[in-house]
């Protein structure tokens, strides 16, 4: 049996899945205390981990790989442009290092293919492996569909850190207040707060958060028809659970994580609760299109980092780990959200037919009926050009 040495001090969900799958091929061995020595004592064929910016994590990563032991990094929640460039943490100059550049895991397993190309972008194109997130697997996947609402109970959302500096604080705290200030008198909407960092007090409402935990807050968004967020992988959970998302963000920077609503500053309250209200067909294919691009939509993430596991492991039993293939995870054009014309446009009716020999002769009718026309409009155009050359010349007479 393999062995599996996982630097896991919380956040149990994005491993505990892929355990389960690998239970009969693969021991896994959990480590709170991240000195390098773990690796002499526990001989691990892997080493997992989940935040590379400790620096215990990275002496242990580099220790494994000495030892031509490979090494993966889960990616644990999307991308935010503050979060990776205005972030004392992540700084690259005087507090921390920057932020994925490199990866220092031999593989990072990435949520969906937007984040990876991002990430891949940052010099790490071989390290870069597209599986979704385990810990989604339980949730669920359920649709944005077509919809109108006459009333709405509203899930207010931040992320577990939605600032990095006291400057980026004031901004949030306008952007909450805004939130709240538009739907005082609002009789059409019923509004929840699940926000962090005693935002509570500070705005003066009550909160339905009391854990970090997938399981808790899926069952908050069940309960709510439209889902307000700031920056946070909780946007990609209301997503997957057919909520209609629209990101609060007040700072005008580049846009890691997209939507289909956007509030930018108070005045756009009107026009996308409206819209939210009222969602059609083209809104709902690209929320759920979106989801699919930036967080892979299904419920195999948990299967393809074990099936990641256990390649990179029989791989390095006979090869240099610095030789691992490129794309050892394959997600294809099968996991992108198509959709048909007969759900734009209902009122065509041509687009719910399915029989092909009608089609065909339909085709051919209207081929008959184009060049009809079109003779038509040649003998008109014929006959308005000599009209109008006869009427030039009665002019000439007549002068």
């Amino acid at each position: 049996m393999y062995k599996a040495l996982c630097l896991f001090r919380d956040q149990w969900a994005h491993i505990k899945p892929v355990e389960a799958i690998l239970k009969q091929d693969v021991e896994f061995v959990y480590e709170a205390i991240w000195n390098e020595s773990i690796i002499d004592e526990v001989k691990p064929d892997i080493v997992i981990g989940i935040n590379e910016f400790h620096w215990e994590v990275a002496k242990c990563y580099k220790k494994a790989q000495r030892l031509n032991i490979p090494t993966l990094t889960l990616q644990d929640g999307i991308l935010e442009w503050r979060f990776m460039f205005q972030n004392e943490m992540y700084d690259g100059n005087v507090n921390g290092v920057p932020m994925h550049q490199p990866v220092l895991a031999n593989k990072y397993a990435c949520l969906g293919l937007n984040l990876a190309n991002i990430i891949a972008g940052l010099g790490n194109t071989n390290r870069i492996e597209v599986t979704g997130m385990p810990k989604l697997d339980s949730i669920g996947i359920v649709p944005l569909q077509p919809n109108q609402i006459n009333t709405a109970k509203v899930l207010v959302i931040t992320a577990a850190k939605p600032w990095f500096d006291d400057s980026q604080k004031k901004v949030v705290l306008q952007m909450l207040q805004d939130i709240k200030s538009y739907f005082e008198n609002k009789t059409a909407f019923q509004i929840t707060w699940r926000i962090t960092k005693l935002l509570d007090k500070e705005l003066n409402v009550n909160t339905t958060f009391s854990k970090k935990d997938s399981l808790e807050i899926a069952e908050q968004i069940r309960a709510h028809d439209i889902v307000i967020s700031t920056t946070s992988t909780a946007m990609l959970e209301a997503m997957r659970l057919g909520k209609p998302v629209a990101k609060i963000d007040y700072f005008n920077l580049p846009d890691m994580l997209q939507t289909v609503w956007n509030i930018r500053h108070k005045e756009d309250f009107d026009a996308v609760l409206q819209q939210m209200m009222s969602i059609t067909s083209q809104q709902a294919w690209y929320q759920n299109f979106l989801l699919n691009a930036q967080c892979v939509n299904d419920s195999l993430a948990s299967r393809r980092v074990a099936d990641l596991v256990k390649a990179m492991i029989v791989f390095s039993k006979n090869n240099p780990i610095e030789e691992l293939p490129t794309k050892m995870v394959n997600i294809g054009r099968e996991n992108l959200v198509f959709e048909f014309p007969s759900n734009f446009y209902p009122q065509r009716k041509n687009y719910n037919r399915t029989d092909i020999e009608w089609l065909q002769a339909e085709n051919v009718r209207l081929e008959l009926r184009s060049s009809f026309l079109q003779k038509q409009l040649e003998r008109r155009g014929l006959r308005n050009m000599l009209l109008s050359g006869y009427s030039k010349i009665l002019k000439k007479i007549r002068k």
